[in-house]
C-alpha cells in the first residue's frame, strides 16, 4: 500500500525536531567551553578532565535523540478507508475483462470518495457500475462512489466495481493481483486482491 511509511515521525515534524536538535546541540558545545561547566554538569567546582566533558556531551546528546523521536517509531500509520475481502475474477485465456470487489468502510465523520483504481495487470483500469435500464442490463463508468461517514459501500458482481479492462495476462485461480486505490481524502492504498473464480 503507497500510501504510507513507516519512517520516524517527530512531534513538531521533521525539519523543525532537526533545527531544535542542532540548537541543543550548539547550546552543549558552548557550555562545554564555558568555565561554569563543571559546577552545572558535574556538580563541583572543581575542574573536570576533557573526557569527562565528553563523557556528559555525548550523553546528554543522546537523551536529546531519544526525546526527539519519541513520538512513534513502531505504530504504523493508520487509514481512514479499511479495505475488507478483495478479490478478482479469474479469466480464461484470451479474456482481455474481469472486475475486482471489495468492501470499503469509512471510519470517519465525514464522506470520502473513492476516485481512482490503477493495476498493472490491465491497461485500463476504471470504476464501474451495473444497473438495469429498460430491462437490460448495462455497464456505465462512474467518476467516483461515495463512502459515507462510518458507513460501508460493497463493490459486488452486478452492482459498483472495479473494472480491469486490456488485461494483460490471464488471471488463474491462487494469483494476486496487486491494484491502487485513490481516495479523495488524499490518501490511497494498494491492496494485493486474490483470484477467484466467479461466485467464489
Amino acid at each position: 500500500m503507497k500510501s504510507a511509511s513507516n519512517r520516524l515521525r517527530y512531534p513538531l515534524g521533521y525539519k523543525e525536531a532537526k533545527i531544535s536538535i542542532l540548537i541543543q546541540i550548539n547550546w552543549l558545545m558552548m557550555m562545554v567551553k564555558s568555565k561554569h561547566f563543571d559546577a552545572i554538569f558535574l556538580g563541583k567546582a572543581g575542574g573536570a578532565s576533557a573526557k569527562s566533558k565528553v563523557f556528559y556531551l555525548l550523553a546528554a546528546l543522546f537523551f536529546i535523540g531519544l526525546s526527539g523521536c519519541a513520538d512513534d517509531t513502531s505504530v504504523p500509520e493508520s487509514h481512514s478507508v479499511v479495505i475488507e475481502k478483495p478479490f478478482v475474477r479469474s479469466t480464461a485465456p484470451g479474456q482481455q475483462v474481469t472486475g475486482a470487489f471489495m468492501r470499503l468502510k469509512n471510519e470517519t465523520l465525514e464522506d470520502i470518495d473513492l476516485v481512482e483504481a490503477s493495476s498493472a495487470v490491465s491497461g485500463v483500469t476504471e470504476i464501474h457500475e451495473t444497473s438495469m435500464r429498460d430491462g437490460v442490463m448495462r455497464m456505465h463508468h462512474v467518476g467516483s462512489i461515495t463512502i459515507p461517514a462510518n458507513g460501508m459501500v460493497e463493490l459486488k458482481p452486478g452492482g459498483l466495481h472495479v473494472m480491469l479492462m486490456g488485461l494483460k495476462q490471464t488471471l488463474n485461480d491462487g494469483d494476486f493481483v496487486s491494484i491502487e486505490l485513490k481516495f479523495s481524502d488524499g490518501s490511497s492504498q494498494t491492496i494485493e486482491a486474490p483470484v477467484m473464480k466467479a461466485g467464489g
